[in-house]
């Protein structure tokens, strides 16, 4: 698959003015560049319609910020989407000036319900990136579905999450959130400022966490979170996964259980501390 693959698409799509949703997945087409992306800006920014845009472009290694401020400008002409997915996971050689660009072109999507990004293993990306994703959210306190992928973005700090959770204590609408940070350098300061957080979604009912291999992490910030764990009342469904090492013991499980036997409500319960 070649850009020129993708010019010949989007020029199919082009013409179909009432057009609802657009999902196209590319990933592991190694040949796919910036220009490809180009030709959907082009093409696609007329659907005026669109309310669902879908574009995975994990692992074309050749994009670069450039390809993904076509893909902004684009999004910027869709003003009626409810839902993104954007999936760049392993595109190498974007930096957080491509999270910059989006921010700007997501914050004018007043209708947005739906979010999903995957910058995992974008190894250039930093404590900005976040900074970015936490002020778009801001925009968009109507927004009921989030999921940010950001594992083994090693540049990830506290900082970072708690710009990120700036932007998460407006969601007062959202129903299911999922966040995965493995393999970044959360500690548990990062996690009690999580917790403090997600004390505000009152109609979360589906919750995943994900912090495989932050080593910084201990009973502390486990604890941190169970306390959080609390305050919810639609808990229908969590999923929390946790490394198991000598500093997370018995009593982070001993916490979370205590916690989650407040929620009669739960459908399902998946605790993951496996090695």
């Amino acid at each position: 698959m070649t850009d020129e693959s993708v010019k010949n698409f989007s020029e199919a799509l082009q013409t179909l003015k009432s057009l609802r949703s657009i999902r196209l997945n590319v990933g592991c087409c190694f040949e796919i560049t910036d220009q490809g992306l180009s030709h959907l800006r082009e093409r696609l920014q007329g659907l005026k319609s669109l309310e669902s845009l879908s574009l995975e472009f994990g692992e074309c290694f050749t994009i670069t910020d450039e390809g993904v401020k076509n893909v902004a400008e684009l999004v910027r002409n869709l003003t009626c989407l409810q839902s993104i997915n954007l999936d760049l996971a392993r595109c190498y050689e974007i930096t957080d000036e491509s999270l910059r660009n989006l921010r700007e072109s997501f914050e004018q999507l007043s209708l947005l319900k739906s979010f999903r990004i995957n910058l995992s293993n974008c190894e250039k990306l930093t404590n900005e990136t976040l900074k970015h994703l936490g002020e778009s959210l801001k925009k968009h306190s109507s927004l009921q579905y989030l999921t940010l992928e950001c594992d083994n973005l090693w540049n990830i700090e506290d900082e970072g999450l708690q710009d990120l959770c700036g932007g998460l204590r407006t969601l007062s609408a959202l129903k299911s959130a999922k966040l995965l940070l493995s393999g970044c350098q959360i500690t548990n300061q990062g996690l009690r400022v999580l917790g403090e957080s997600l004390q505000n979604f009152s109609s979360l009912q589906s919750l995943d966490l994900v912090f495989e291999n932050c080593n910084n992490v201990t009973d502390e910030g486990l604890k941190n979170l169970a306390e959080s764990l609390q305050t919810f009342t639609s808990l229908k469904s969590i999923n929390l996964n946790f490394d198991s090492r000598e500093e997370v013991t018995d009593e982070s499980l001993k916490n979370l259980s205590e916690a989650l036997q407040r929620h009669i409500s739960l459908e399902s319960v998946t605790l993951d501390f496996s090695g």
